[in-house]
């Protein structure tokens, strides 16, 4: 509820939050829905895209049905487009720097792993960042003895905040395993330089790509 109003206001990012927050706690696929429609608004369409997509194949004959499958043909169109432009500025870059040495494979599973770490670690903070300033809130209201369903509620967000980030640990964990087999073993890879750093961040396996 507390995200819907936040919706009403025009605070998509915070109302992305605690719809997130909320299906951490309990995935209810409406959840999709309310999130692809914040992600939407605070120019996420990759994410927004998935969201709907898993919506609508678990709620085919839903009354949105039809503004639905039309914000997908959308994102489609959008992200195909973004996909395009990145794909031309990618070609014309390699045009201007010249011949390059060829490179026979990609980390693609370490980019995959690490960029999924990356989004845990960013929900994990945000959440933890937003229990932080609820707790402040609640303690300058009603403190010393504040409502025990609004502890309740942060006692649970704050579990899922933490929950993200032991699930991103464990997701550098593997970025840097993957790593290992797919580029340290490989002489010939432009990847080569960051090879002998068997320990990554998730911040760095990003700006490694």
């Amino acid at each position: 509820m507390r995200g819907v109003d936040l919706y009403t206001q025009g605070s998509y990012a915070n109302a992305w939050l605690e719809f997130t927050s909320a299906y951490q706690l309990v995935p209810k696929t409406a959840l999709l829905n309310n999130m692809a429609r914040c992600e939407v608004r605070i120019g996420r369409p990759v994410e927004a895209l998935a969201h709907f997509k898993r919506y609508i194949a678990a709620n085919p004959d839903d009354p949105d049905g039809t503004y639905i499958r039309q914000e997908i043909a959308r994102l489609e169109g959008e992200v195909g487009r973004r996909g395009s432009a990145a794909e031309s500025e990618s070609r014309a870059g390699a045009s201007d720097a010249g011949p390059v040495a060829p490179v026979s494979s990609r980390p693609i599973a370490s980019l995959i792993v690490g960029g999924f770490t990356v989004g845990l670690l960013s929900a994990g903070a945000i959440t933890l960042g937003m229990v932080g300033s609820r707790v402040s809130t609640l303690q300058t209201q009603c403190s010393p003895v504040c409502p025990g369903a609004d502890v309740s509620v942060l006692q649970q967000q704050s579990y899922a905040g933490y929950g993200l980030l032991g699930a991103a640990a464990l997701g550098a964990a593997a970025t840097g395993i993957l790593l290992y087999f797919e580029v340290g073993k490989k002489r010939e890879s432009n990847f080569k330089p960051i090879a002998s750093l068997r320990s990554l961040s998730p911040l760095y396996v990003t700006r490694s790509y």
